[in-house]
């Protein structure tokens, strides 16, 4: 079984880190071009993210449904349905976008507006499809496949945009490398459908009702960057999307060691829920949160110390170390408060996580909305930063309130001022002082982990 998680974790790993360098290579070749194209290509790609999203809302259960209701050729009236989708919702964001390109200006040029709108237009269909075929899959446990195809077109957009960026640097290139790429997992889906197991049911009205509900969070959590750039490119202009969306790329990688790990920490939440209750899956949350928290620690010192270097990679980016700077404490947050959302969701309690969300959604809208104007994007990345602090608040108190426990005491939120504070003094020019309290608060996360009587290699086995 431990073989199984390490497996599944490392597969999961390469995916992640294959779409995180695709995405930087398309902000490299972009900013080529100049920081205005790639605040475009971001606001727009933004908006395609949250029609594919939509559309694949209770795509995975679809998926068990139609397989169980018609054995010979679920898979044409799946695609037929999802495409529907797409297309009614994406007749809506176009006319959006369209009314928006009259009235921001800036959006209008054509050299960069009309090249970009239709590319994404073109990639929507199949991202639409792809994702039919990935929750097939992931439906039917064929995890690695769900995982790995759809990142040939991260592998195609590295292979083919630094040597296009290097060559031949012009945004027509670029969008047809995108267009191409996002056709090309699809075709390998559409090889190999993969074969469900022969005694596959249907699920019943409640597990249908509970599953739509996990989609809602899904959803809501998977649009939160989406809405932030788009709220941002409302409201101010292309060159700060760009700077906000590179700053919240970057910021990201802070949250590597959580997403990884939530898939090893959730069977077992779930698994101690089951056979010790609240109490007895404590062990397995703190463990979660302390090994997500050093990580978040060691790539924020780390990308303090280089993120100038790192910025100039892409160009003229000095605007967007604020945002880098806020966006990490953000995430030190999300780690500090470990996996509360998991533990409703392993629970059964999806409609105490799925308030959450909402209120999370509206705080989100509600404090950009009223920083934005006057802050610009460093108003937008706090406003992200509160959000994601009382959603974890709400999370917190909601465990409490279904489980009858607190799972982040005192000395959790010490641990996050405290990390905060050395973010704080590293940005305000006290790099020594900043660094060591995240050096001294690493040392301490370690002992936590250690505490659970085993070296910190084993930590992910210890009971």
């Amino acid at each position: 079984m431990a073989d199984n998680y390490y497996s599944g974790v490392a597969v999961s790993l390469v995916s992640r880190l294959l779409s995180i360098a695709a995405s930087f290579a398309v902000i490299w070749a972009f900013n080529l071009i100049g920081r205005e194209a790639y605040g475009v290509y971001a606001f727009a790609g933004s908006l395609v993210a949250i029609v594919i999203v939509l559309s694949g809302l209770g795509l995975d259960q679809l998926v068990l449904f139609r397989q169980s209701q018609d054995r010979a050729k679920p898979l044409p009236g799946l695609l037929g349905a999802s495409l529907g989708r797409v297309a009614r919702i994406s007749l809506v964001v176009c006319l959006l976008y369209l009314l928006f390109g009259y009235v921001r200006t800036q959006y209008l040029e054509p050299s960069v507006h009309f090249p970009v709108f239709l590319a994404l237009a073109l990639t929507i269909p199949a991202m639409a499809a792809t994702q039919v075929y990935t929750a097939w899959h992931q439906a039917f446990q064929h995890f690695r496949k769900a995982l790995l195809v759809p990142r040939i077109a991260d592998v195609l957009r590295l292979l083919l945009l630094i040597p296009l960026g290097l060559l031949l640097p012009n945004i027509e290139s670029f969008l047809l490398v995108i267009v191409i790429s996002a056709w090309v997992p699809l075709l390998v889906y559409s090889v190999d459908t993969g074969t469900p197991p022969a005694d596959r049911t249907g699920i019943d009205q409640a597990g249908r009702a509970y599953a739509r509900q996990m989609m809602l969070v899904r959803l809501i959590r998977s649009s939160i960057d989406n809405i932030a750039i788009i709220l941002v490119g409302l409201i101010t202009a292309p060159a700060m999307t760009a700077a906000f969306a590179l700053g919240a790329r970057i910021a990201s990688f802070a949250l590597l060691g959580n997403q990884l790990l939530g898939q090893v920490t959730l069977p077992r939440i779930g698994a101690q829920l089951g056979q010790s209750g609240p109490a007895g899956m404590m062990k397995e949350f703190d463990r979660h949160r302390w090994i997500s928290l050093l990580v978040a620690l060691g790539v924020t010192s780390v990308l303090l110390l280089s993120s100038p270097r790192i910025m100039s990679l892409f160009g003229s980016y000095a605007d967007a170390l604020p945002v880098l700077y806020v966006l990490l404490c953000a995430n030190i947050i999300a780690s500090g408060f470990g996996p509360v959302g998991n533990a409703l969701k392993m629970g059964g309690h999806a409609s105490a996580l799925l308030t959450s969300i909402w209120i999370f959604m509206f705080l989100l809208l509600g404090t950009n909305l009223v920083l934005i104007p006057f802050y610009g994007i460093v108003g937008a990345a706090f406003a992200t930063m509160a959000s994601i602090f009382m959603v974890n608040v709400l999370n917190w108190w909601q465990c409490r309130r279904v489980y009858r426990l607190w799972t982040s005491g005192p000395l959790a939120f010490a641990v996050m001022l405290a990390s905060i504070s050395g973010v704080y003094l590293f940005a305000s020019g006290m790099t020594v002082p900043g660094i060591s309290i995240l050096g001294i608060v690493m040392i301490f996360a370690m002992t936590r982990i250690l505490r659970c009587g085993q070296a910190m290699t084993k930590s992910l086995d210890c009971q």
